[in-house]
């Protein structure tokens, strides 16, 4: 930073002194050089390195214009500087024309280089151009200044006298970057030996920086359009996701507004049967027959039965939000857990066209109740949206699971899973190893869930197109999201497929317990 520091105005008006023909600061007049024949050879060294500056000149400016970034194009100006005038230090700064000099934060890029290869770059650097400071002055309007020597300026008027000479740079050229009648940034070279530098020299950096400043202010301006866009971009998808984050919020809304309903209808019916029944056993339980008080009771056993169950789920939802499902592993026999579910569903609304299949003799490493809980769920809800027809219940040892092109529910956020390569397909960490599994299938005839729909079915208070106009009293709203998470925390997988006969096909695998003999 040698060249970029304070100097009085005074000394920067006479920095010049007699150079000799070679540009190298020589002090004394062409006569002291010894012989024509010197002369002549210098003045062949002179011309020769003034050619080599303009073909370096050339190439720097190619390099410059060929610069990716604002950043890279500031590099190779400063490097090429370097080479240029064989300096030893250089910088390039650009202005915030938009911060008056001497306040902080007047510099928006900084590159700095040695000779040796180290290189620094910052944005926004910390400080700001002080008055005096050869950066300021040029910002000012300035001319180039050529320093001949800082060691020999006054370190009353020259602040950075000190840190000049700990830095030992004596000479420097300092030149403006212009671009489109407005002064861009600046251009500084320094030389640890004094006298180093001359008016060739200037007028070769004042080339370079007035060349490569249209280059660097396209550079620039495309920066800044890239940072607008990027800006603008990011707006755009906060923007979005803002307005996603509120249709969310509107749909919750929505579907909190549609589950109160639901359950405020689904409590009440049941309710109103134990209350009615209630009343008339209260009222006549002395004039009823054992067959009437039966009856009654049968009616009261099934409504009490329904809001245990719409209780329990709405229970075991707010468990499952909570991450607070506890696993109890232990053999189920599947083919006495699904007689049992046929017995005690024979008398609720459609258990009738209940059917139970089992083949071989599948039994599950699981948690009954959790595991009974799941399928109660699929049940109800196939008696509830295929009002005709037979439901068929099914289990058996399956293959180990692979991946298919079935719609498999995805898999709950709280379980361990890897992703499969089949689209919408995820596997629990216990079934992916190749492990047998046992699979419970429910097989209805009712409308079936479109595909688009498949992984929708899963979410809570979710109810699909093809059985919203149909005449059914609405559950809670969260049967099937309580199966999903019931099956999944204890390793399983669950998922939809459509029979060649139609309808919908719900299914469940859980991990096999090996029923083979101790040897």
């Amino acid at each position: 930073m040698a060249a970029d520091e304070p100097a009085p105005q005074s000394e920067l008006a006479a920095t010049g002194s007699s150079d000799g023909p070679d540009g190298r600061g020589s002090s004394g007049s062409s006569e002291d050089s010894g012989s024509s024949a010197e002369l002549q050879q210098a003045i062949r060294r002179h011309d020769g390195r003034r050619l080599r500056q303009a073909e370096q000149l050339a190439g720097t400016l190619a390099q410059v214009g060929a610069a990716p970034t604002l950043e890279d194009a500031l590099q190779a100006l400063v490097l090429g500087a370097l080479s240029l005038l064989d300096g030893e230090h250089g910088l390039a700064r650009l202005f915030d024309l938009n911060v008056p000099v001497g306040q902080e934060g007047g510099t928006t890029l900084y590159v700095e280089a040695y000779a040796d290869g180290r290189l620094q770059v910052r944005r926004r650097p910390r400080g700001h151009l002080q008055p005096g400071n050869f950066g300021a002055l040029l910002r000012e309007g300035g001319p180039p200044v050529l320093v001949e020597d800082f060691w020999t300026l006054d370190p009353l008027t020259y602040p950075a006298y000190e840190m000049m000479r700990r830095q030992g740079m004596r000479a420097a050229v300092n030149v403006p970057i212009d671009a489109a009648g407005r002064r861009i940034g600046s251009l500084h070279v320094d030389h640890t030996q004094p006298g180093y530098f001359d008016a060739a020299d200037l007028a070769a950096a004042g080339a370079l920086a007035l060349q490569a400043g249209a280059t660097i202010e396209r550079a620039r301006l495309e920066g800044e359009r890239a940072e607008t866009q990027r800006q603008l971009d990011a707006q755009t998808a906060q923007l979005a996701l803002r307005e996603a984050e509120t249709a969310a919020l509107r749909e919750l809304d929505r579907l909190k507004a549609e589950f109160i309903r639901s359950i405020s209808h689904e409590l009440r019916t049941p309710l109103t049967v134990v209350h009615g029944y209630a009343q008339q056993l209260h009222a006549k339980a002395a004039s009823l027959d054992s067959a009437a008080v039966q009856r009654r009771a049968e009616t009261l056993l099934q409504a009490s039965t329904r809001l245990t169950k719409l209780l329990t789920d709405l229970l075991d939802f707010t468990r499952i939000d909570a991450g607070e499902i506890e696993v109890r592993e232990e053999p189920v026999d599947l083919a006495l857990l699904l007689s049992e579910l046929v017995d005690d569903l024979r008398d609720s609304p459609g258990g009738e066209r209940l059917q139970c299949e089992v083949q071989g003799r599948p039994v599950a490493l699981a948690d009954r109740a959790q595991t009974r809980h799941a399928i109660t769920n699929l049940v109800d809800n196939a008696l509830k949206y295929a009002p005709d027809g037979a439901v068929v219940m099914r289990a058996y040892a399956s293959a180990p699971p692979a991946t298919d092109d079935s719609d498999h529910a995805a898999h709950h956020a709280g379980a361990v899973s890897k992703t499969s390569k089949a689209e919408n397909t995820t596997e629990p960490m216990a079934l992916a190893s190749g492990l047998p599994v046992v699979r419970v299938e429910v097989e209805d005839r009712g409308p079936g869930i479109p595909r688009r729909e498949r992984r929708r079915v899963w979410e809570s208070f979710y109810r699909g197109e093809a059985v919203a106009g149909l005449n059914i009293v609405p559950g809670s709203g969260v049967g099937l999201t309580v199966a999903k998470a019931l099956v999944e925390v204890q390793g399983g997988r669950i998922g939809l497929e459509t029979p060649p006969a139609g309808g919908c096909l719900a299914w469940i695998e859980l991990p096999a317990h090996d029923t083979r003999p101790a040897e």
